[in-house]
């Protein structure tokens, strides 16, 4: 999937051999049947949803390494509180849930984006922003058009979000709510209390109880914010630590790549690291050390 690129064929329309060399997408529009779908299915097509500039790009068991690093985190710390920022569908927060069992005692789940509200007029299908209502991607059989914020391909970005301006304006009475969170992991937060899954956006000040762990996987990247909106983020992550609190930063590349950095004072330092790390730890080290 190329990332830099706001306008794809849908697959489904593209033979197997021009999707070699053709940017091309699974079929978002899958998601609409929600509860119908089994897990895998469901996780692949948000897969193939982009909100806010951010792939939702997901799937089972996906961070192993940082998963065993969580479990011998937690194990020696009785009570923890957990933070998973930037869970997309949840298939991860369920894993570490999952394993750790009763190992802590409140786990929250949060994403800037847990739903979608779509419409669908003229053989096109659009998706809408929850809170703005604005339109950012048009699904056809043969194109997805995503928003673009942030692209190199400039031209495709103009076109993309020339497109999407077009799109029939946010109807209330006509569009459709659908989530895109797990069902297990929404039933699993109804039944046990210590799990919360909750919209929060990273550059907000974080507003419950501060954390012993917070996790943070394949969103503070280049790809997606500035250095200065990086910074911004994680000093508001850091401050929704406790004084021995620990920072979590995955990146999925070719391999796992993660930075486990610890509270020392008011800034986060690095203690350990897998795969090389994570690309900003240099970023991270710099929040809070003017404070």
């Amino acid at each position: 999937m190329d990332f830099h690129c706001s306008i794809k064929f849908n697959r489904s329309y593209l033979n197997r051999y021009l999707c070699r060399f053709l940017p091309n997408t699974g079929d978002p529009r899958g998601i609409i049947r929600g509860f119908e779908l089994d897990e895998e299915e469901f996780t692949k097509y948000v897969s193939t949803i982009c909100t806010y500039n951010i792939w939702r790009a997901t799937q089972d068991k996906r961070h192993p390494l940082s998963d065993d690093l969580i479990y011998e985190l937690m194990s020696k710390k009785e009570n923890g509180v957990i933070l998973d920022v930037g869970v997309s569908d949840g298939s991860t927060s369920l894993n570490i849930i999952e394993r750790l069992g009763k190992g802590f005692k409140k786990f929250y789940a949060a994403d800037r984006c847990l739903s979608l509200y779509y419409f669908q007029y003229k053989g096109a299908t659009y998706f809408y922003d929850p809170l703005t209502k604005s339109c950012y991607m048009k699904i056809t059989d043969r194109f997805v058009v995503y928003y673009d914020r942030k692209n190199l391909l400039l031209p495709l970005k103009w076109l993309s979000n020339l497109l999407l301006s077009r799109a029939p304006k946010y109807d209330g009475g006509a569009a459709r709510e659908i989530s895109l969170c797990l069902p297990r992991l929404m039933e699993l937060a109804k039944k046990d209390s210590r799990v919360m899954i909750l919209e929060w956006n990273m550059f907000d000040p974080w507003p419950h109880e501060k954390v012993d762990l917070i996790k943070i996987a394949n969103v503070l990247n280049r790809s997606y914010f500035t250095n200065g909106e990086i910074l911004a983020a994680i000093e508001n992550l850091r401050r929704a630590l406790k004084p021995d609190g620990r920072l979590l930063v995955v990146e999925n590349r070719a391999v796992e790549q993660w930075s486990l950095f610890a509270m020392e004072g008011s800034s986060l330092k690095l203690v350990s690291e897998g795969n090389g790390g994570c690309d900003i730890s240099s970023l991270v080290e710099r929040s809070g050390s003017k404070n």
